[in-house]
């Protein structure tokens, strides 16, 4: 019972602290109980324990609060140098020619032989090995590195195919390219300069870049003018139609793979393709299937006149070694026979 302190009767519950009958300071929580006025339930602690644990729980919120801001601040760090690392890496890897052209052959299924190529880029990475695509282009197309990518694409396929584009003039030599990349003058100028040591070089875009740019009109006429040709990439998968065919300057169609592995199956896309080709021809516009895995595939579409294909039936993307191999046994078998 704390000293001088009048606890009863009580109606309402309270918490005291005082010096108690054993001279220890302690916190008592009295609990009142209305239909017994002359008893209550009392529940004393010593006091040094009581302050003790009071300090605890400050430090641990101080803590759990100082824990969150902290996090919450390398979260946002974090995420900045991500941003800056993905940057700098890449431009590091152009400098250090990390970065490099593979090529993807388009054949002439008649013959057959290599008439040219679709230029596709890899990071050979100091730690990772061979990286495709995905797994850096579209962080670079967020930081804006895309631009400096492709322009080093574009000079390396010059300076790699220097001996086959001596050795034949009209190898048709192709590059993807995005909306961004034809609003940069840059990039514009890159393909104009490319464009004086390949004869016939080839831009592809999807139906989505080509219809969600204002400019791309003009771009697309001063490509054309200086002898680029225009093509469509994937095309059928998007939202084109024979206005938007006769509204900008283009030259070829790509056939998207999912029409090219419909042929032989009854499938939604089976009529699909057959009106791709009828309708390309109608416009006098040139094609090229992708994807061609097997031979009834092939036989199919040369049937249609589509003769220029690209797909593993014939090869996969290769490095320049081996590029310059295959063309070079096609030209040794064309002068054994």
């Amino acid at each position: 019972m704390p000293i001088r302190q009048k606890l009863f009767p009580t109606a309402n519950s309270r918490a005291v602290e005082g010096l108690f009958d054993d001279e220890k300071v302690k916190f008592a929580y009295v609990a009142a109980i209305p239909s017994l006025p002359q008893m209550s339930l009392i529940i004393a602690k010593n006091d040094e324990q009581l302050v003790s644990l009071g300090w605890l729980w400050l430090v641990l919120w101080s803590v759990l609060y100082c824990a969150s801001w902290v996090g919450l601040t390398l979260l946002l760090i974090s995420y900045d140098k991500r941003q800056l690392s993905s940057k700098t890496q890449i431009l590091r890897a152009l400098a250090n020619d990390e970065l490099f052209n593979v090529y993807q052959p388009l054949v002439n299924a008649e013959v057959p032989s290599i008439v040219g190529v679709e230029v596709l880029i890899r990071w050979r990475h100091p730690l990772e090995g061979v990286l495709g695509p995905a797994y850096f282009v579209p962080e670079a197309e967020r930081d804006g590195t895309i631009l400096d990518i492709s322009i080093a694409q574009v000079e390396n396929a010059v300076r790699d195919l220097t001996d086959i584009l001596a050795a034949q003039p009209d190898f048709k030599v192709s590059f993807n390219v995005n909306g961004l990349l034809l609003g940069s003058k840059r990039y514009i100028d890159a393909l104009l300069a490319a464009k004086n040591q390949i004869s016939s070089l080839t831009i592809e875009l999807t139906e989505r870049d080509v219809l969600t740019q204002a400019q791309t009109k003009t771009v697309l006429t001063e490509l054309k003018r200086a002898g680029i040709e225009i093509a469509i990439d994937d095309f059928g998968t998007g939202y084109s139609g024979l206005q938007y065919l006769q509204s900008f300057p283009i030259d070829l169609l790509k056939i998207d793979q999912s029409f090219v592995a419909s042929i032989g199956l009854d499938t939604l896309q089976s009529p699909v393709l057959s009106a791709v080709i009828d309708m390309a021809e109608k416009l006098d516009k040139k094609l090229i299937a992708e994807g061609v895995e097997t031979q009834a595939q092939a036989r199919y579409l040369k049937s249609r006149g589509v003769n220029v294909h690209q797909g593993w039936l014939y090869f996969k993307a290769l490095e320049l070694p081996q590029l310059q191999r295959e063309i070079g046994k096609v030209l040794d078998n064309k002068r054994a026979a």
